[in-house]
């Protein structure tokens, strides 16, 4: 395992929109969107809240999707922009650190 170095943090907050399209076209434009067919070829899709956090170390740079893993080092139900930025400043005062495995995937770590 190799520790990564933190380059960006990002919280997206939840998006929804009504769009005109195929369901496989729509999939591959929009792959973090849930997509819900109404009629007539028009698509409803909607996007939860994004906890997005960019790191690099020596194999590249990745972006990760952290959500799950803040909720669950904070046992928490419900993710919040203020939540967010605890785990940022923990981050940053290197309460938790973030690990690439051998898979490429992060591995959040308390310190």
């Amino acid at each position: 395992m190799e520790r990564a170095k933190i380059e960006d943090f990002d919280y997206v907050v939840p998006d929804s929109f009504v769009t005109l399209g195929t369901k496989r076209s729509l999939k591959k434009k929009y792959p973090d969107y849930q997509i819900k067919e109404m009629k007539d070829g028009f698509f409803v899709l909607t996007r939860g809240i994004l906890c997005n956090v960019t790191v690099s170390w020596n194999e590249g740079m990745k972006t990760f999707n952290v959500k799950e893993e803040i909720l669950e080092l904070y046992n928490r139900k419900r993710m919040t922009e203020a939540l967010f930025e605890k785990f940022r400043e923990d981050l940053n005062e290197d309460e938790y650190q973030i690990w690439i495995d051998g898979n490429g995937q992060c591995v959040i770590k308390l310190t």
